[in-house]
């Protein structure tokens, strides 16, 4: 089921809760004005629905808030058969970028620990102005709740000061999410956060070849992209969406990513001649 709606009221849908509504339903993408909505008209679905999409979208002048986002997650948790869901999808889409920069807030460990609830997700896609205040230690949390990702996609549109995640914790990803295919996350690079890159037998992943990196700092781009081939081995594209200064402009940062991109090219390139010739 698709459904928009324009009504820029905390419209209630108009069913009580409990009444069991959409029993059979598996696919559920809502675009309202804000998460309220979508929030209410899933309280009243049947107990232990087994959705499989969920995709909610909000677009308002002013960002939604912390508390609209935690109730939104709790209820999908509640409301939602934990081995059913695969694929999940929230965005949050401030019409007034500049007055949301003023009022932005990261979204934290409480938004996102319940979604470990959910251990059958191939895709997750989750976007806030403000971002999210992650960690390695909840990354690697999720990478072993969620083993069967194919897609992570986790990110803001402001630049926090220096993030908590470190590049240290895609290899999390790499170790217990074999079949992840393009990922989406900001994280530390700078020089004192680039681990050994000789990978641990059995932690790196065959199947990722896209990365979005943000607004990643980044200080080097021979050992970051050490690290990233020694565990992603076919990784040979990353991106680099949201790195401008305060003008709009491109900054040093962003080159030496561009550097990063085409260092993991030129690795990939080497590897695929080599696989070549022992096949031959």
């Amino acid at each position: 089921m698709t459904f928009n709606s324009n009504d820029g009221t905390n419209a209630k849908f108009p069913l009580p809760p409990g009444s069991c509504a959409f029993p059979v339903l598996r696919t559920l993408k809502l675009s309202s004005p804000d998460f309220s909505y979508c929030t209410n008209l899933v309280k009243p679905m049947a107990p232990d629905c087994a959705l499989k999409t969920i995709g909610f979208s909000a677009a308002k002048r002013l960002p939604s808030t912390l508390t609209e986002w935690t109730r939104m997650i709790y209820t999908l948790v509640d409301k939602c058969r934990h081995s059913a869901l695969e694929e999940l999808l929230i965005k949050d889409l401030d019409a007034d970028r500049e007055l949301a920069n003023r009022l932005h807030a990261s979204r934290g460990v409480d938004h996102l620990k319940p979604l470990l609830a959910f251990t059958q997700l191939t895709f997750i896609s989750l976007y806030a102005v403000g971002g999210f205040s992650l960690d390695d230690a909840l990354v690697d949390e999720m990478a072993m709740a969620w083993p069967h990702l194919q897609q992570f996609h986790v990110c803001g549109h402001l630049r926090a000061p220096l993030p908590g995640t470190t590049i240290s914790a895609l290899a999390s990803f790499a170790r217990h999410c074999k079949r992840l295919r393009s990922l989406t996350i900001t994280f530390n690079a700078r020089d004192e956060c680039i681990p050994d890159p000789t990978p641990i037998p059995q932690s790196f992943n065959a199947m990722l070849s896209f990365l979005d990196v943000r607004n990643s700092p980044i200080t080097s781009a021979a050992p970051v992209a050490a690290f990233l081939s020694s565990i992603f081995s076919a990784i040979f594209n990353i991106e680099v969406s949201a790195i401008r200064d305060e003008f709009g402009d491109e900054t040093e940062e962003k080159e030496i990513w561009r550097e990063v991109y085409h260092l993991v090219s030129d690795i990939a390139r080497i590897r695929a001649q080599e696989n070549a010739r022992t096949d031959y």
